[in-house]
């Protein structure tokens, strides 16, 4: 049948049915892998949570709530849960509560994600907030209805849904936590994260010129870091095992015994309620050299080396005689003195105001000398065709009025 002016008809509903006809046959892998999974979550979380007798139950969550809050909500959670019970609701109830925990932990599996790459990229940012904004102004049922043509009716469709319903909170959550994060703590935390227990943590800091001024600022920073055992959003954790705080331990010494000035120790802090964990506190080393122990090797703590050059040029000999070319980065306003770094380091991933030049993986991971194995990158361009002496540079510029005295970027005041 022809299309007439005079009697227009467009056959949507034979265009979406023709579609969902080709994605369920398309994608039948995709289809039976999420039933599977989600199922499989389901049923087992509901089986845990219904199998037991319920007055156990009943006091595991009660207990959860006066853990997690106060005896108050512990109480609380107790008589709501016995209500429950005696309206004869309590597998109705158990089998909800599977089915949004489940719908949660997947969900913030996507969520946390998207929300650092949120915070992370502008661009990205830019990108998603029109999807999330669509996404919040839909009410379920409008996710509910395709997803049952697609999966059929059971607790897989409502998980999904909720799931999707759930994701664009999470994602902005997520961004503006990030971003909301002091530039103070951002910088502190670059040398002093995560215990300094990763690969592109700031060991060293090359103070050039009148930056010799700003060693008081840093120790004082360091100071306000706060040692805990992950409760509470504390600044740093422990180290990986006794061995490697024996070895941190040991680097620090080697460092003062070879010359180094001890300015702020972190050796021998106790944790309440974790007296014999292995913690070491923020330090820094001041006027390190290049034939110190502490600088040859990889220190993988919270220690922070500080070191002195007189200019750019003496710095970047100092980084570019270094064996290992993994990471650097250089704080400064002069785009001539970043031009001159940027083309001078031997490094495979630079930073211009940036504390860790680490790209997202869309983008090579590069390294020079001996940070590098092998002949190709592990993603990115260079998984495909890239040399391993490529350079990847990620820069931060800030405004004039941003920039007068020194910012934060620089200067941790």
């Amino acid at each position: 049948m022809g299309f007439s002016f005079a009697n227009p008809r467009i056959p949507l509903g034979s265009w979406i049915e023709t579609f969902f006809d080709w994605f369920q046959n398309a994608f039948d892998w995709l289809i039976t892998f999420t039933n599977v999974v989600i199922g499989g979550m389901y049923h087992g979380l509901n089986l845990v949570l219904s199998k037991p007798l319920y007055l156990v139950m009943m006091v595991v969550f009660a207990a959860i709530g006066w853990a997690c809050a106060s005896w108050k909500v512990g109480l609380l959670a107790l008589i709501g849960f016995y209500l429950v019970r005696a309206m004869d609701q309590w597998n109705n109830t158990m089998q909800t509560l599977a089915l949004v925990v489940v719908a949660v932990i997947l969900a913030l599996i996507v969520a946390i994600p998207l929300g650092i790459w949120a915070a992370k990229s502008k661009r990205f940012s830019a990108i998603i907030k029109p999807i999330l904004d669509f996404m919040q102004t839909m009410p379920s049922l409008a996710y509910l209805v395709p997803v049952i043509v697609l999966f059929g009716i059971g607790q897989v469709p409502g998980a999904i849904a909720t799931i999707i319903f759930a994701l664009p909170p999470g994602v902005r959550f997520t961004e503006l936590g990030i971003r909301g994060v002091d530039a103070e703590t951002v910088e502190a935390g670059a040398a002093f994260g995560a215990a300094g227990q990763r690969c592109m943590a700031l060991s060293v800091v090359i103070l050039v010129g009148e930056a010799k001024n700003w060693v008081g600022d840093i120790v004082e920073r360091a100071k306000k870091l706060v040692v805990a055992a992950g409760k509470d959003d504390k600044d740093l954790g422990p180290v990986i095992s006794k061995a490697a705080k024996a070895r941190v331990e040991r680097l620090i010494q080697a460092g003062a015994d070879e010359g180094a000035r001890v300015l702020l120790d972190g050796r021998g802090i106790k944790v309440e309620g974790f007296e014999n964990g292995n913690f070491v506190g923020p330090t820094i080393l001041d006027n390190v050299t290049t034939d110190m122990t502490c600088y040859k090797e990889e220190i993988f703590g919270p220690v922070l080396d500080i070191m002195y050059a007189d200019s750019l040029d003496e710095a970047i000999a100092i980084i570019n005689a270094n064996p290992n070319g993994n990471g650097t980065a250089i704080f400064t306003q002069s785009g001539a003195a970043a031009h001159k770094f940027q083309q001078d380091i031997d490094v495979g991933q630079v930073g211009i105001n940036l504390p860790i030049p680490v790209p997202l993986p869309m983008f090579s991971f590069t390294g020079s000398r001996a940070s590098k194995l092998g002949d190709l990158g592990p993603y990115g361009k260079q998984a495909v065709q890239f040399y391993t002496q490529t350079k990847t540079v990620t820069a931060r510029w800030f405004d004039d009025e941003a920039s007068k005295g020194v910012n934060t970027t620089i200067s941790l005041k």
